[in-house]
């Protein structure tokens, strides 16, 4: 029984035909260079193989058979597809990651300064408008001397008033 990484010394033996490495101890990834190989036979199956089949290997004429009994990471055609092999590393996806993240709080941040200034420059016209209606009603506003036009003025207390009050208090 043979065990280790596989033997990549057998790809060079490019006129090989038949490969039979099962029922050994071999572990790690299958190399690329076993693409270089016309082989019309391969077998390695039950040993501790894992990632991903190199591509040309696996869109062969070997199956599932050839490959299986290895470790459970092993995978792409013809075994189950590769999930998350998206070829980035995990630094990279750490990068991606924490830029996103950074983005999101920069845009939250304008987001909520937007919403403040909002709120205040609102908070400000409110209170100009205010400081107008008092300073119309005791004769700051430059109207002329209250015509006929009627003004609704706004206190505390007045929602709980009826129609009726109203009337009569006003003539």
């Amino acid at each position: 029984m043979f065990s280790g990484q596989f033997p990549e010394f057998i790809t060079r033996f490019l006129s090989l035909k038949q490969l039979d490495l099962s029922n050994n101890l071999f572990f790690g990834s299958i190399p690329e260079s076993l693409n270089a190989m016309n082989l019309e036979k391969l077998n390695l199956s039950y040993n501790n193989f894992s990632g991903m089949l190199p591509p040309s290997v696996g869109k062969s004429k070997f199956g599932v058979g050839d490959f299986e009994g290895n470790n459970p990471g092993l995978c792409g055609s013809p075994l189950r597809s590769c999930r998350g092999s998206s070829g980035l590393s995990s630094g990279a996806i750490v990068e991606i990651v924490i830029g996103l993240m950074t983005g999101a709080v920069v845009l939250a941040s304008l987001l909520i300064g937007y919403v403040q200034g909002k709120k205040r420059k609102n908070r400000e016209e409110d209170e100009e408008d205010l400081e107008e209606v008092d300073d119309d009603e005791y004769g700051g506003g430059g109207g002329g001397g209250g015509g006929g036009e009627g003004k609704l003025v706004l206190f505390q207390g007045g929602e709980h008033l009826t129609l009726e009050e109203v009337l009569n208090v006003t003539g």
